[in-house]
């Protein structure tokens, strides 16, 4: 095998754990049509290739492409995502060496017909080596994934969903940065991934490391809990919890600190992370209510209204950024006006109204790049978003608490009718 196809190849070792199919898609497509594109015509690694074959073939290709659609969508749906991560140990490594083996019968044919042979032995040693090496980072991918989700169980702050997105665009970049540099594409995933691994390992320890004894039972709690979940002692004094709910020890709790921990997914008392939860649902750790409790729902739906207009004229602003503007404008709405209410919703109604949020952002991105009806677009992907998950929100909560109706109210005495009761 040329040393160019081994350097690509082993570059691509830090592409699969976050993507099965994409880097393998991007891979056929660049081996099909790059030596037909000026200046990668001219790179060694296609100047290898002999003949089409079965992996750059049109059924491979639209396969593949396929595959690639429905993973990067799947990878979106945090209950579809916990299907794939039992299966990404086998799947990953596995399409890998298919990789390898695709690569190696484009770039030298000859290959695969002496691989019962001792020539070609190291060229499949190297494909086990790939996907060995694929099979350890994708260890350290769902390790980093299992801390993302004790912070945010449903991925309702959007943390994992964040992190999908980022892989998407990891993927696609590094492809184009291995095919143009090589090396430097073998330098930047080792980093990446001691990077990641690294992460990890914080996020756990801080978790960990910011909790203190309650002064009544000693029980652990979280430093940004107002109260204690074993005793309900009050916490003396309650940090701030920041963007993705984690504490911030220097900055004191204020007077909407229990919504804000809401907002966050998390108890309004102990600051427990919580799980699969509704409206009208407790704590699992402290047995709090989570809206039911006072004024609670109604502070709650007006403290994230408070913020829709200036969210829509932020969005509004982003427009006039055409492609660029996008990423930043649905980061924003999403967390300032979804997320806090779709984090609430049963696993079937968010999923149903996630399906209908995706077809509104398609027919809203198709129109943003163009002129004067592009400004509109991303202003009314937010509101349109806000609208179907507030709607979802207040009507899982009338569900379970229905309106009084006017022959209720006629059955139900009234104020003078008590008084004059007790006067006789």
């Amino acid at each position: 095998m040329h040393v160019s196809t081994t350097i690509h190849l082993l570059g691509a070792t830090g592409l699969f754990p976050s993507r099965a199919f994409m880097p393998a898609f991007a891979t056929a497509l660049i081996l099909r049509f790059g030596p037909q594109i000026p200046y990668l015509s001219d790179l060694e690694f296609l100047q290898a290739v002999e003949s089409p074959t079965w992996f750059i073939s049109d059924v491979s290709l639209w396969v593949l492409g396929i595959l690639s659609l429905l993973e990067c969508f799947a990878a979106k749906q945090s209950e579809l995502r916990q299907v794939m991560d039992q299966l990404d140990y086998y799947v990953k490594p596995t399409m890998s060496f298919l990789t390898v083996l695709g690569v190696m019968s484009v770039t030298d044919a000859r290959v695969l017909d002496a691989t019962i042979q001792q020539g070609g032995m190291f060229d499949l040693l190297l494909g086990v080596l790939i996907a060995g090496g694929v099979y350890f980072l994708t260890t350290i991918r769902l390790m980093f994934y299992q801390v993302l989700g004790s912070m945010d169980p449903g991925d309702n702050l959007g943390l994992q969903r964040l992190t999908s997105w980022l892989e998407d665009v990891w993927v696609w970049a590094a492809m184009f940065m291995l095919v143009l540099f090589p090396v430097f594409m073998l330098i930047m995933a080792a980093l990446v991934f001691a990077a990641l691994y690294q992460l990890g390992e914080y996020l756990k320890r801080r978790d960990e490391q910011q909790q203190l004894d309650c002064s009544q039972c000693g029980t652990k709690m979280y430093l940004c809990a107002p109260a204690c979940p074993n005793c309900h002692a009050p916490n003396p004094k309650p940090c701030r919890v920041g963007w993705w709910g984690q504490s911030l020890p220097d900055q004191p709790a204020q007077n909407d600190h229990p919504l804000l921990l809401l907002e966050k997914y998390r108890c309004p008392r102990c600051a427990a992370h919580l799980n699969n939860v509704t409206t009208d649902d407790h704590c699992g750790v402290c047995q709090e209510p989570l809206f039911s409790s006072g004024n609670r729902y109604d502070d709650y739906v007006e403290r994230i209204e408070g913020r829709r207009d200036v969210t829509l004229l932020i969005c509004t602003l982003l427009s006039f950024v055409p492609i660029v503007g996008v990423l930043p404008a649905m980061v924003l709405y999403r967390s300032q006006l979804v997320s806090p209410y779709q984090a609430y919703l049963p696993w079937t109604s968010a999923f149903i109204l996630r399906f209908k949020s995706g077809l509104v952002n398609f027919l809203a991105l198709m129109v943003q790049w163009i002129p004067g009806v592009g400004i509109l677009s991303l202003p009314a992907m937010a509101f349109f978003n806000h609208r179907l998950f507030r709607n979802g929100f207040q009507a899982e909560w009338e569900a379970e608490h229905p309106p009084m109706t006017d022959t209720s109210l006629e059955s139900s005495p009234t104020t003078s009718q008590i008084s004059a009761a007790k006067g006789n």
